[in-house]
């Protein structure tokens, strides 16, 4: 029985940057919006019928709470890992699928809200085309 030995094909540098706009849906009056920008690194394993990759990093927010007459900004950092899927179409073309799970914490740096704090848990999931350089 043969053993398959995964090989690494590419380690990529990621950087994105994320707008972050939400609503509390039973109160109009409440949002908390902003951005997030994020940078980590992503190994590619040459798999049988696609890439698998698998990343991490850090990022960081900025992000401003309003509920009624209540006004805040938080800074938040926090960690983020990914595991995902990359096929080729061509050498330049690929097509991939991505789930992303992220922890952040948030503190108040300044603001009238009785909020002090908070604590982001997310998955993200994505798909697309990659354009290869």
């Amino acid at each position: 029985m043969p053993i398959v030995v995964p090989m690494i094909k590419f380690v990529q540098v990621v950087a994105g940057h994320t707008f972050v706009n939400m609503r509390y849906r039973d109160d109009a009056l409440e949002s908390l919006s902003g951005s997030r920008l994020n940078a980590g690194l992503r190994f590619s394993f040459l798999a049988p019928i696609g890439n698998l990759e698998i990343g991490g990093g850090l990022l960081g927010s900025r992000l401003d709470y309003q509920k009624q007459l209540e006004n805040a900004s938080f800074y938040g950092s926090g960690q983020y890992y990914s595991v995902g899927i990359n096929y080729f179409v061509n050498s330049r073309v690929s097509v991939y699928f991505e789930a992303k799970m992220h922890q952040e914490h948030l503190v108040r740096n300044g603001g009238s809200s009785t909020v002090s704090a908070m604590d982001s848990d997310s998955t993200l999931m994505g798909g697309g085309f990659r354009i290869w350089l």
